[in-house]
């Protein structure tokens, strides 16, 4: 009896749980038609029936978030888009950061707004913890918000607020591609020598798969700088430098600031424009490039410190780049419960 009665309970949630994103399909898709969207309010049309859309649906029902919007998407693309239903929504789940960003109050570069999307799909996101992946944009000298880590210039076009649903749509040409694995950001940034050493040290088969990591990578010119003291060190020393500038954390530039602990137990601090470990400094060059598993921060200097700390953490160290993560097992009683108040409220 009591099992049927939470099974009528949860069964009558998720008819309202339905309904409520039915309602969500039908506000956006009539937002997406009112910008002459029509590709992508067709994709929201076939899609929101498939019960694979609830998530997606959900985030953006839920408000308070930025929906990046392609106007290039043609019909016969979105036809083709929706076949594939669990990309799709992959896809669409990078496209929505959590807050409403403006392009009129955005940050002015170099100062950027790493915005949390609702991806967290394990096959494309290795974060900590369920941490989805980030969104990184920037306000430029031309007054106009870019999208960074796009492998081109993607640029807002166009700002409006859906107000039914706490919805900032933001226009751009195409839609926002995930970041890739540290191997494509290092050849993408002509970070060769940096790989290279990663690579002979045996380091970056282990880094391109660490959940959480943050990288300060120095540019080509920094290796040739430091070349001579490079080459003077054992391969366990210059392993050393090289863990130096590891962070078993996701860490981007809004939280510069504060110190953090090395892979090796060292404590690097971080400023706005440079990180120090011992008595060696870099100037940082560029931030926030994302990396499916973390963040790559590009430094021009290598940073030569020998040393390892007693506190070497082994995926420990900072905090994630999506705050802490309350994880919660709920026994049936509570779940129960929480359907009641769903119905109640449905109704």
């Amino acid at each position: 009896m009591k099992f049927l009665f939470g099974a009528t309970l949860l069964s009558l949630h998720f008819i309202c749980a339905y309904g409520a994103n039915a309602t969500t399909a039908s506000l956006l898709s009539d937002a997406l038609t009112s910008l002459r969207l029509t590709a992508l309010a067709t994709v929201i049309d076939v899609g929101g029936s498939d019960p694979r859309f609830a998530a997606f649906l959900e985030e953006v029902g839920a408000g308070n978030k930025t929906f990046f919007v392609p106007t290039k998407l043609t019909l016969s693309q979105g036809l083709s888009f929706i076949t594939n239903i669990p990309n799709a929504v992959r896809t669409l789940q990078y496209q929505i950061a959590h807050g409403q960003i403006f392009p009129d109050t955005a940050p002015v570069s170099p100062s950027h707004v790493v915005a949390p999307s609702v991806l967290n799909d394990n096959s494309t996101v290795f974060l900590k913890g369920g941490d989805t992946q980030l969104i990184v944009a920037t306000k430029e000298d031309d007054g106009q918000l870019h999208i960074l880590n796009q492998g081109t210039d993607l640029v807002v076009t166009q700002s409006q607020t859906v107000m039914s649903l706490g919805l900032v749509i933001n226009l751009v040409d195409t839609f926002l591609v995930p970041p890739g694995n540290l191997s494509a950001a290092l050849a993408a940034n002509n970070l060769t020598q940096f790989q290279t050493a990663l690579q002979n040290a045996g380091l970056l088969s282990s880094l391109s798969s660490q959940r959480g990591v943050t990288i300060f990578a120095p540019s080509d010119a920094a290796f040739a700088s430091a070349s001579g003291v490079l080459s003077s060190l054992s391969a366990g020393q210059l392993t050393t430098v090289l863990q130096n500038h590891v962070l078993n954390s996701t860490v981007y530039s809004p939280s510069f600031g504060t110190s953090q602990i090395s892979s090796t137990g060292q404590t690097l601090h971080m400023s706005n424009t440079s990180v120090t470990a011992g008595k060696s400094t870099a100037k940082l060059s560029q931030t926030d490039i994302g990396l499916q598993n973390g963040v790559l921060h590009i430094v021009d200097t290598v940073i030569l410190d020998q040393n390892s700390g007693p506190s070497a953490q082994s995926g420990t160290s900072g905090g994630s780049a999506n705050g802490a993560v309350l994880s919660m097992r709920l026994p049936l009683l509570a779940s129960v419960f929480g359907a009641i108040v769903a119905v109640f409220e449905c109704w």
